[in-house]
């Protein structure tokens, strides 16, 4: 867990990656390395951090990965991106981004003033924030909703609500580690979602958990 209480996952260590690579690089050195790989997921990583340093060369690249890519993490860096290159052309694909399903939660830690716990949604809020450059107020509420959990474990099981299945691994990975104060949430995830293809996946490692834990009162 982060100091904002969401999970550090794979995802989310690309995505810094990404951010210092854009903060600290050289555009030059960032370019020649852009045009190296054969993977395309690395270049789409180079490509927006090229665009974090500023680099409008990139911007439709950028604007395309805000769209379409995968990594959640990843479409809220290509949002800053956006904001860094402060082109016009990218606010409508930064008003598509207000409804991004990529889900973070929070535990109110953190730098600045504490918060109540929330569910929020990364790509949005920076979406908003590039959005505002150009004028745009954007209502909190779309990318920030604030939750009052009875426990560590239901927070999580907040995850679990846009059945997005990488943010849905992270999830079962976290009630898993909460022992039995997490059964609950991954049975009632796997009743749910057992006949969804999309989250195969993730309903198999909430079964495995399962089967390994204990039952109450054995």
């Amino acid at each position: 867990m982060g100091i904002g209480g969401g999970a550090m996952d794979a995802g989310y260590l690309r995505g810094v990656i990404t951010g210092s690579l854009g903060q600290f690089s050289k555009p030059g050195d960032l370019a020649a390395a852009r045009n190296d790989p054969a993977d395309s997921d690395v270049r789409d990583y180079l490509t927006v951090a090229l665009g974090l340093a500023g680099d409008k060369a990139v911007l439709q690249d950028v604007t395309r990965i805000l769209r379409e890519h995968p990594d959640g993490s990843l479409r809220q860096e290509a949002a800053m991106a956006l904001a860094t290159l402060h082109d016009p052309q990218s606010a409508p694909a930064l008003r598509g981004a207000l409804l991004d399903r990529y889900t973070r939660v929070t535990t109110g830690g953190g730098s600045g003033q504490r918060q109540p716990p929330a569910k929020i949604y990364p790509v949005r809020e920076q979406a908003a924030a590039a959005l505002g450059l150009f004028g745009e107020k954007v209502d909190e509420t779309v990318w920030r909703q604030p939750r009052s959990p009875e426990n560590a474990a239901e927070l999580v099981s907040y995850l679990f609500e846009d059945k997005v299945p990488a943010v849905c691994d992270d999830a079962v990975s976290l009630l898993g580690g909460l022992g039995e104060a997490g059964r609950p949430y991954l049975e009632a995830f796997v009743k749910e979602n057992e006949a969804n293809e999309n989250l195969a996946d993730s309903v198999k490692a909430a079964q495995e958990i399962l089967a390994k834990a204990p039952q109450p009162g054995k």
